[in-house]
């Protein structure tokens, strides 16, 4: 899909990129990452994940300290897609965060707005099972008064619409289901 060293314009691509990803009421990160490739649709990127005790979900782990994570961002989406892989780059499955909708202008990935976290997680294994993770980071969220009704309400919608879709066969969106690690 993305090719090395490709030009957009008079931006070579792979280049070094940095977005910022705040998970309310006020944990602001910023992830240093690679972008691969950006459009008016999507901005793909990647990242190595550095200091993570493993990662398991239901006894199986599935992130660790030298994973790379490949992440797409759709505009306008109220989700991003995480593609999971472990040092040896075995491919562990897609997670999604539930958001605010994510913003950029045109395909410029430079002007991505910072991506506002809602709690809710999906995960899809690679043998089809999915699951909606964290509803209790949600509901404290709530409680805590770090997100609206309306948010969380949000979240929950989206979090069933990506279940829905992809138990109709459209999920996740094909830049994600196609992409083939280099």
């Amino acid at each position: 899909m993305a090719s090395s060293n490709r030009r957009l314009g008079n931006v070579s691509i792979p280049r070094p990129f940095d977005y910022h990803y705040l998970r309310p009421p006020d944990r602001l990160d910023v992830y240093h990452a690679t972008l691969l490739e950006e459009t008016s649709d999507h901005i793909i990127v990647t990242h190595t994940v550095a200091h993570q005790a493993p990662v398991l979900h239901r006894g199986v782990e599935i992130l660790q300290d030298g994973s790379s994570i490949v992440w797409f961002l759709f505009k306008n989406r109220r989700y991003d897609v995480g593609r999971f892989y472990l040092r040896d780059g075995t491919w562990t499955g897609f997670y999604s965060d539930i958001t605010e909708p994510v913003c950029w202008k045109g395909s410029d990935a430079s002007t991505l707005e910072t991506v506002t976290d809602l709690f809710l997680d999906v995960w899809i294994s690679p043998d089809g099972e999915i699951e909606v993770l964290d509803a209790d980071e949600l509901a404290d969220a709530l409680v805590s008064g770090w997100i609206t009704e309306a948010q969380a309400e949000q979240a929950r919608s989206s979090a069933d619409e990506i279940v829905n879709a992809f138990a109709a066969g459209m999920f996740p969106p094909l830049p994600a289901l196609h992409w083939k690690s280099s």
